[in-house]
C-alpha cells in the first residue's frame, strides 16, 4: 500500500516540475526585439524564446520570432566581447555559454584575463596583510600623511 502512495506522489511532483517550465507572459503587446535584446545582454540561451512561444501557443504575434532573433542578435553581439568577458571575470561571475562561436574565443580571452588580474589583486591584498602594511581603510585616522 504505501509503495502505490508514493508512486502516485512522485508522479504528481514530476507532472507538477514540467509544468513549471513553461513561462507565463502577456504575449500581446511585449516588445519582442526589446526582450530578445535583454535576453542576449544577459547572456541567456536563444532558446529562451521557445519557452514563451509554448506559454503563448495561438497567442503569439506574427513576426515575435523574427524580431526576437533581430533583437537577440544584437545584444549577444555587444555581451559576446573581451570587455564584458573580462568584467565577469574580474568580479567572480559566471561565464555564458551563449556566445557563438565566431565570438566566444575573444569572450573567453577577456573572461580568463579578468579572472587572472582579479587573482592577481587577491594575492597582492593577503600579501599586504601578512607584512603588516595597513590596508587603504586601515589607515590611522589621526595621520597626518596627506593632510593638506
Amino acid at each position: 500500500m504505501n509503495k502505490w502512495i508514493l508512486s502516485g506522489v512522485a508522479c504528481v511532483g514530476l507532472l507538477t516540475g514540467c509544468g513549471g517550465n513553461v513561462k507565463r507572459v502577456n504575449c500581446s503587446g511585449l516588445d519582442w526585439g526589446n526582450f530578445g535584446y535583454e535576453t542576449a545582454i544577459a547572456g541567456e540561451s536563444v532558446r529562451t524564446f521557445d519557452q514563451y512561444r509554448d506559454g503563448c501557443g495561438a497567442g503569439l504575434e506574427a513576426g515575435a520570432m523574427q524580431a526576437y532573433m533581430d533583437g537577440y542578435s544584437k545584444g549577444i553581439a555587444e555581451h559576446c566581447t573581451y570587455k564584458n568577458g573580462y568584467a565577469l571575470g574580474f568580479t567572480k561571475k559566471s561565464m555564458s555559454k551563449a556566445c557563438p562561436a565566431e565570438l566566444q574565443a575573444e569572450y573567453e580571452r577577456g573572461f580568463k584575463s579578468g579572472r587572472f588580474d582579479l587573482g592577481v589583486k587577491v594575492d597582492s591584498l593577503k600579501k599586504m596583510g601578512e607584512e603588516g602594511e595597513p590596508r587603504p581603510q586601515e589607515k590611522d585616522p589621526n595621520s597626518t600623511r596627506g593632510a593638506f
